[in-house]
């Protein structure tokens, strides 16, 4: 039997949910703007996906913005969101790491380049993550976006957003003591790696400074909840990294905060984003997203985690491999390691696996297919044959003890032969 274990990529949905969605598409199959009776029951279960989406996050239903996916979502929240300042971009400065998907560093390079944006691509640890305190000294009178992952999407480090967003929503909004300027009311109360923010940054400044979390990867497998009481300003989600369909993500936007949007031609989702809202994989989020209210679905995130540290473990003993997955700090689900090149490449490995039975990847799907070293491993360590040589395991809270030992069987079968 096939043991998947591609996860990060797409975690596929299971029969159950099928049926779940084939059931509610029979009770309403009409376009949800038609204004007949079908129409309207579209529209009806596509406004209570909606609420469930937002209800895992405490914000509101109108803050949520349907979308084809993480990757378009993170489109409107650097090209949409900069085009919004109405300024030319030459006078505007962007903020992100080196470790992003291709879908946030890609747009941000290509307005670089053509248009000017001032951009700062902050560096690494070994463990894949930015420090809170290089992201605050990046601040200047110019930013108007910093857009950073939750969670590493091949390694599972994860960023210290959530930090950053906590100090960041006291500083823009926390009373100034009476008879004090904001910055020496402040300083004091700032963790210690807040405390280099550059002088010439006002509130007022960060009040417009927008915050963009890319939350593909943490959703659904890091608890969250109550985002904009946290500094955050927007986030992208998407349905098919949780066992919903593809083809389906959302933006949640902070409401009062303004972007343009990038498909125009008609007034879906509040003219915010054109094109008929894809019904099916929009029923398919709520039905997984109403799963995430279950103290079930964290108890299987728990036992994941598991399974995840104890392959983690018995990897870290295996001879001539590389740990790349932060021991502490990261996924549940997550487990990035790379080969010697010299004795096997990985993607020899990882076609032993396949001819087991054993779905794996070399990193993100999207950049599978180019043959290049991950940037995500390059940023990290340097190491061009590090970043060849990567496998990347990623778990569900449907993987079983006794996949993760078959696994390790398996791997250790494949290294005897070398």
């Amino acid at each position: 039997m096939a043991v998947y274990l591609d996860h990060n990529a797409t975690s596929p949905a299971d029969p159950a949910h099928l049926a779940e969605v084939f059931a509610a598409l029979q009770k309403c199959g009409g376009n949800p703007s038609s204004p007949h009776a079908a129409g309207r029951a579209s529209s009806v279960a596509l406004t209570e996906a909606r609420r469930r989406i937002a209800a895992t996050l405490t914000v509101e239903p109108s803050e949520v913005i349907f979308t084809s996916g993480g990757s378009e979502a993170n489109n409107l929240a650097t090209t949409g969101v900069l085009a919004a300042f109405g300024k030319p971009l030459s006078g505007l400065h962007a903020v992100t790491s080196a470790v992003e998907h291709p879908c946030v560093l890609e747009p941000l390079k290509s307005l670089q380049e053509h248009q000017g944006l001032q951009l700062t691509i902050l560096p690494v640890d070994s463990d894949g993550r930015i420090s809170p305190e290089q992201l605050v000294s990046s601040i200047r009178a110019e930013t108007a976006l910093i857009s950073v992952m939750a969670a590493n999407n091949e390694t599972g480090a994860l960023q210290p957003v959530y930090e950053f967003a906590e100090w960041l929503n006291s500083a823009r909004w926390k009373k100034t003591a009476l008879g004090q300027d904001w910055r020496q009311s402040q300083h004091s109360d700032w963790p210690q790696w807040a405390r280099g923010l550059n002088a010439a940054v006002t509130r007022a400044q960060l009040q417009s400074l927008h915050f963009h979390v890319d939350a593909v990867q943490s959703y659904g497998k890091i608890p969250a909840g109550g985002w904009w009481s946290l500094g955050f300003d927007s986030a992208s989600l998407c349905a098919h990294k949780i066992g919903g369909l593809s083809g389906t993500g959302a933006l949640i936007l902070r409401r009062g905060r303004k972007f343009r949007p990038l498909i125009l031609g008609g007034a879906q989702e509040r003219s915010r984003r054109s094109g008929t809202e894809n019904l099916s994989g929009i029923l398919s989020f709520g039905l997984i997203a109403q799963q995430l209210q279950n103290p079930v679905w964290w108890e299987q995130v728990t036992l994941m985690a598991a399974r995840k540290e104890k392959l983690m473990q018995s990897l870290a003993a295996f001879p001539d491999v590389t740990l790349n997955t932060p021991k502490t700090g990261g996924l549940p689900n997550t487990v990035n390691f790379s080969v010697d090149g010299k004795k096997m490449r990985g993607e020899d490995v990882l076609l032993e696996l396949d001819l087991r039975g054993f779905y794996a990847s070399s990193g993100s799907a999207c950049s599978s297919s180019a043959n290049r070293p991950s940037h995500v491993l390059l940023a990290q360590s340097s190491n061009a044959e590090i970043a060849r040589n990567a496998i990347r395991i990623s778990l569900s809270p449907a993987t079983t003890d006794d996949d993760i030992e078959a696994l390790l069987a398996a791997l250790r079968e494949i290294f005897k032969g070398r």
